[in-house]
Formats: structure tokens, C-alpha cells, sequence
């Protein structure tokens, strides 16, 4: 899933309107005004706010997060039980989006 196709994805999810022409409403943003969900963890706080009331989809994305910090760099040989408190911005992005549905992966889905 392209980093592009990512930031649209979520900011959906989270209720930005994107437009792609002139007649938009007003509370429409362009994508270049997205937040850089991939790059900035204060964006990914907010869009990880959005799940505390909801107990199940947060425990999901707990899993999802893990796995994916557990299975990358040198987090997958320590597997200490905190570690997902240091994952990046993208690994947050991607376990958010496999959490709602919306990932586009290649083989390695599960």
C-alpha cells in the first residue's frame, strides 16, 4: 500500500473529506494538507485516540501492533512485553489499518 493510499486511508477513517475537484464543500482538505501519519507519531496519537472507546478494536490493534514491531528489527529479538511503546509512526499507521480493514498489502497479509 503506497504511503499516499495510506494517509487517505486513514484520514478518512477519522472523518477528513478529501476532495479531487473545484466544487468541493468548504470542509474538504487537498491531500498535499493530510497529516503525515507515517512519519509524525503526534498524528498517529490522535488517530490512536479515536479507538479508546471502543475496548475491542483497540485490543486488535494492540495485537496488530505487536506483530508487527515483534517481527521487525531488533525489537524481534528482544520480544520484551513493552515493546510496541517504541514503535514508529508507520508501524502504528499499518496496524491501524489492519485493524479497520483497510490495508492493501502484498503476500505477507494475514
Amino acid at each position: 500500500m503506497s504511503p499516499e493510499a495510506q494517509r487517505i486511508a486513514i484520514a478518512e477513517s477519522v472523518g477528513i473529506h478529501l476532495h479531487d475537484g473545484d466544487h468541493a464543500p468548504s470542509n474538504y482538505t487537498f491531500v498535499t494538507d493530510l497529516p503525515d501519519y507515517l512519519n509524525d507519531l503526534n498524528a498517529m496519537h490522535e488517530v490512536e485516540k479515536t479507538m479508546l472507546n471502543d475496548t475491542l478494536t483497540l485490543l486488535n490493534y494492540a495485537r496488530e501492533l505487536r506483530y508487527l514491531v515483534n517481527s521487525e528489527g531488533s525489537a524481534k529479538n528482544e520480544r520484551f512485553i513493552c515493546g510496541d511503546w517504541h514503535a514508529t509512526a508507520a508501524q502504528r499507521s499499518e496496524a491501524y489499518l489492519r485493524t479497520i480493514g483497510k490495508w492493501e498489502g502484498g503476500s505477507d497479509d494475514r
